[in-house]
């Protein structure tokens, strides 16, 4: 978000647009996967590296990216990243996410014409539900997407499918913080907006070849034609089937389920208990299921899964939480964020801002981190829609009062303390932060001190 679109290197001509990705109803079914792909009949090469172009930036616009923090190299993410040996960049699925078209079109055009699959999505949950249909190899997403299902949380849900997915994260508002947790996740590379083509083909190109082992998805996962065939099970789910008689290379709901239909459509409403087929004395299994193009999607939970649901996957984020993104479920029974645009948290502590933004995103909200108030200047500076900050006690002592003032000047802007003794809260209180909440504090916490704190006109 916020910035120009991609340019090529001055010699080339610019591609034009591309035509607005199809609507859900009007895609067509998914590939199947377990078919070999067919080479395009124009070999595709990969993009020739000019030293002269290679580097070369958009012009800085009014929403330039945040310049690189000097700690960024220390973060084990590649750039781009390197590629395994031999053998020309093979044709993909991919999925560009973007909620500015400029970004999406220009990439996707790029893309398509060296013969990859592309699709394109403008947000977070029409990107996973378009995941569904094409089961990208390569997601290249926006970090800040309009409904606050960022980049990041697009390609963990999906990886829960397949897990060897790969990810090119892109951003106006790159951090230290925010390229620590892309590497969390496994990224391949993150690149600053603005950018050029060039630049992102050559990353396409690299993570095109990226080698990496990649762990067994923890949740099992299956995709089904309307007359019950399994389009596809990820490994979690082939491997729950290899306890039942029908055997881990079962074909069909049929071999699985009793009354596998009623159960199916139960499945779309409500978590659902049922026994495998002549389970004999095995755990029932916990199913839940969305429609999706031309099918329908079910997650499976068995005994043990279900004891390991809520905790954290790879990177930061639970299984849960992704479980709801793929199911397109809004949780109840949990406080939701009611505030516009993103949240800030400023701390000293990189265990706090992960817990404290960790809870503002399972509530739904998206949330920047910055270690320190020069950090914080600098996000605010470039991203407007920044609307509620969490200062830490102990970074407020040591401000000379440009933070406070900055913030104090944004109309709307709610500003909440977190303190971790009576001495930051007194501390807080004499800065003119009335609002403090307790470290560690919950979701509920944070809200109450949100809805008394001043919003100033």
């Amino acid at each position: 978000m916020g910035s120009s679109a991609p340019t090529t290197a001055p010699s080339a001509s610019p591609a034009p647009p591309d035509a607005a990705p199809p609507s859900p109803s009007s895609c067509p079914a998914p590939p199947d996967r377990s078919r070999p792909r067919t080479p395009p009949a124009t070999p595709t090469t990969e993009p020739r590296h000019d030293p002269k172009t290679a580097n070369r930036r958009a012009p800085m616009s009014s929403r330039s990216p945040v310049p690189r923090h000097p700690d960024r190299r220390r973060v084990a993410l590649r750039d781009v990243p390197r590629p395994s040996a031999g053998g020309p960049l093979r044709p993909m699925r991919i999925l560009v996410v973007d909620d500015q078209a400029d970004y999406r079109d220009a990439i996707a055009h790029a893309l398509r014409r060296q013969g990859h699959e592309v699709q394109t999505a403008g947000d977070g949950r029409r990107a996973i539900a378009r995941g569904l249909e094409l089961m990208p190899d390569l997601v290249i997403a926006d970090w800040v997407l309009p409904d606050r299902v960022h980049g990041l949380l697009v390609a963990a849900a999906l990886r829960l499918l397949w897990p060897q997915l790969s990810l090119i994260l892109i951003s106006a508002y790159a951090s230290s913080d925010l390229w620590f947790e892309a590497s969390q996740i496994g990224a391949a590379a993150l690149l600053d907006k603005p950018f050029t083509l060039e630049r992102m083909q050559a990353a396409v190109a690299a993570a095109g070849r990226w080698s990496e082992p990649q762990p067994r998805s923890p949740v099992a996962m299956v995709i089904s034609e309307p007359d019950g065939t399994l389009r596809y099970a990820n490994p979690a789910a082939r491997l729950l089937f290899a306890s039942t008689p029908a055997g881990a290379e079962a074909g069909r709901w049929q071999e699985l389920l009793p009354r596998w239909r009623q159960v199916l459509r139960r499945a779309h409403r409500e978590w659902v208990e049922v026994r495998p087929r002549h389970a004999g004395g095995r755990r029932a299994w916990q199913l839940r299921g969305r429609p999706t193009v031309g099918g329908q999607l079910h997650v499976i939970l068995d005994g043990d899964e279900i004891l390991h649901f809520h905790r954290r996957g790879r990177g930061y984020y639970s299984n849960e939480l992704l479980v709801h993104l793929l199911l397109d479920l809004i949780p109840e029974g949990r406080p939701r964020w009611p505030f516009p645009g993103q949240a800030l948290v400023v701390d000293g502590s990189a265990l706090f801002r992960r817990l404290a933004a960790t809870e503002i995103e399972r509530a739904g909200g998206l949330c920047h981190t910055a270690a320190t108030g020069e950090a914080a200047l600098e996000l605010i500076a470039r991203d407007p829609d920044i609307s509620v900050v969490l200062l830490d006690g102990s970074l407020v002592e040591e401000d000379d009062g440009e933070l406070l003032h900055e913030l104090r000047r944004r109309p709307g802007m709610r500003i909440v303390g977190q303190a971790l003794d009576g001495r930051q809260a007194s501390t807080l209180a004499a800065r003119g932060v009335s609002r403090v909440v307790s470290k560690p504090w919950a979701i509920e916490d944070l809200l109450r001190a949100l809805d008394d704190a001043p919003a100033p006109s």
